[in-house]
C-alpha cells in the first residue's frame, strides 16, 4: 500500500494518462479544500467550483503560439480572482 504513483506506473500498473488523471483529482480536491475555506470566510462566491475555476485556469499554461506575455497572464488570473470574490455572483 505504500507504493507511490510514479512506482505503479514504472511497473504497468497505470497509463501515464491514468497517472495525469490521479493527479488531476488530487488537485481538484486540494481546489476544493481551498474553495470550501474560502466560501465558509465568506470570501469566495458560494457557487465557484474546483472544476470551473480548473477550467478558467487552464487558459493560463495555454500555448497560442505567440511569444509568452506574462502580463497577458496576470491580466487573467485577476479576471479569474477577481470572479471568485463573494458579492460578484451578478
Amino acid at each position: 500500500m505504500g507504493q507511490s504513483l510514479s512506482g505503479l506506473s514504472g511497473r504497468g500498473y497505470l497509463s501515464s494518462a491514468a497517472h495525469a488523471g490521479v493527479g488531476e483529482r488530487l488537485v481538484a480536491r486540494a481546489l476544493e479544500l481551498l474553495l470550501d475555506a474560502g466560501k465558509a470566510a465568506r470570501q469566495v462566491r458560494p457557487d465557484a467550483g474546483a472544476d470551473e475555476v480548473m477550467l478558467l485556469g487552464s487558459c493560463l499554461w495555454r500555448n497560442d503560439g505567440g511569444p509568452a506575455c506574462p502580463e497577458r497572464g496576470r491580466r487573467v488570473l485577476t479576471v479569474v480572482i477577481d470572479g471568485l470574490r463573494a458579492g460578484t455572483d451578478g
